[in-house]
C-alpha cells in the first residue's frame, strides 16, 4: 500500500491526526519515499483495511520501515467495530526496522477491518524504494510509438529516437477539452502525432523498434490482443515499454486482481472496448455512479498476476522474453517485452 499516494490523493480511506510530510531518504544503498510524522501521539487509520490485498493476502508486513529515536513506540492495531481484534507494540530506534502484521485466527470472519498505528513520537516511515523510468527511456531508441501520452509526451525526439504519439482526440478536440489549459495542450507540438485507437494503430506492420505506454494498459479491454497488434507492428527486436499502475498501491486497492482465464476469455471474444460488466465492476468497487462515458480501468494488475500474462505473451504470442520492474508499495511498476 503506497501511503504517499493516499496522502497526496486526499484518500478518504486514510484518516491522518497529527502533521505528516512527504520526503525522500537514501538507505541500504537505494532511495525510499518517506512520510514524516511530526506530532507525538499522531495517529493513522487506513479504513476498510479488510479491502486490500495485505488484509487478503494475510501479508506479514506491510513492506514499511519505521525509524525514530531510541525509545519511541509504535503501536498497530486491527479494529473492527471499535473492538480491536489484534495490537502490537513495536519498538523503534534510528535504524529502520519492519512494522509487522499478525492474523489472528478467526479475523477473516469480521465484516470490516481498519489498520490503526499511534506513534508515540516524531517518526520516519520508509514506504517504498522509487523505481527510476530511465531503464525504460533508454531502450526507447530508433524508430517508434508512444500510446496515449496527451499533450506531454515522455519520449522526445532526438538524433537517436524519432517518435510520434498516438492519440484518439485531435488537436481541436483536446483544445475544446482543455480549456484552462489543465494539460497544456495549447503548447504541445501536435505535428508529431497521428490518430488513432491502440487497438489499429496506423503504422505499416513491422515498421517499428519501440511501442512505449505509460498508465494506458490498464484502461484496454482484450490487453492480450493489443500486444498481439502491438507486436504485429514491431520489427524484430523491437520491444513494448510499459508502465502500469499497481492496483495494490493505488485506488484500485479494493478491486479484484485479473485473471489469466478473464484475458483469455476477451482475446477468444475478440472485443475492443470495455464491455457492461466492466462498468458495472468499476462502479461497484469505486462507489460511484454506473456511467459507461468515463475512462475506466479496465483490468487490475499486481506483481502477482502480471508475470504469468507476461509468460503468456512470451510463450504464444511472438515475444522473445520480458523484464519486469517492481517494488512493492510503489505507485507503479514497469514491463519490458521484447519482440
Amino acid at each position: 500500500m503506497n501511503l504517499c499516494d493516499l496522502i497526496v490523493r486526499g484518500d478518504r480511506r486514510l484518516e491522518v491526526r497529527g502533521t505528516t510530510s512527504l520526503s525522500k531518504s537514501k538507505w541500504l544503498g537505494h532511495t525510499w519515499s518517506v512520510v514524516d510524522i511530526g506530532d507525538k501521539g499522531s495517529q493513522l487509520k487506513i479504513k476498510r483495511f479488510h479491502e486490500t490485498q495485505a488484509f487478503k493476502t494475510r501479508a506479514r508486513d506491510l513492506g514499511w520501515y519505521a525509524s525514530a529515536q531510541k525509545g519511541a513506540v509504535v503501536n498497530i492495531s486491527l479494529v473492527s467495530n471499535e473492538k480491536k481484534l489484534y495490537e502490537t507494540a513495536v519498538p523503534l530506534d534510528e535504524s529502520p526496522r519492519p512494522l509487522p502484521l499478525h492474523w489472528p485466527m478467526r479475523i477473516g470472519l469480521s465484516d470490516q477491518c481498519d489498520l490503526v498505528l499511534e506513534f508515540s513520537d516524531n517518526t520516519r516511515l520508509l514506504v517504498h524504494r522509487r523505481l527510476n523510468r530511465s531503464c525504460l527511456y533508454e531502450l526507447a531508441k530508433e524508430k517508434g510509438l508512444e500510446i496515449g501520452p496527451g499533450p506531454n509526451p515522455q519520449i522526445v525526439n532526438s538524433q537517436v529516437t524519432s517518435v510520434r504519439y498516438l492519440e484518439m482526440l485531435t488537436k481541436e478536440e483536446w483544445a475544446r477539452d482543455d480549456v484552462k489549459n489543465k494539460y497544456g495542450a495549447s503548447e504541445a507540438d501536435w505535428s508529431h502525432y497521428v490518430i488513432g485507437a491502440a487497438s489499429s494503430i496506423p503504422v505499416d506492420e513491422a515498421s517499428l523498434d519501440f511501442i512505449f505506454s505509460s498508465h494506458v494498459f490498464e484502461h484496454l479491454a482484450n490487453p492480450l490482443g493489443h500486444l498481439v497488434h502491438w507486436r504485429s507492428k514491431l520489427k524484430d527486436g523491437g520491444v513494448v515499454l510499459a508502465i502500469v499502475p499497481d492496483m495494490q498501491s493505488c485506488k484500485d486497492c479494493g478491486a479484484r486482481p485479473s485473471t489469466l482465464d478473464e484475458l483469455l476469455g476477451e482475446l477468444k471474444q475478440g472485443i475492443w472496448t470495455p464491455q457492461t460488466h466492466h462498468y458495472l465492476r468499476f462502479s461497484e468497487y469505486r462507489g460511484v455512479p454506473l456511467r459507461t462515458d468515463r475512462s475506466i480501468h479496465v483490468h487490475f494488475y499486481t506483481s502477482s498476476n502480471t508475470p504469468s500474462i507476461l509468460e503468456y505473451a512470451t510463450s504464444f504470442l511472438g515475444y522473445r522474453g520480458y523484464d519486469f520492474v517492481y517494488e512493492r508499495n510503489h505507485k507503479d511498476f514497469y514491463f519490458v517485452l521484447y519482440a
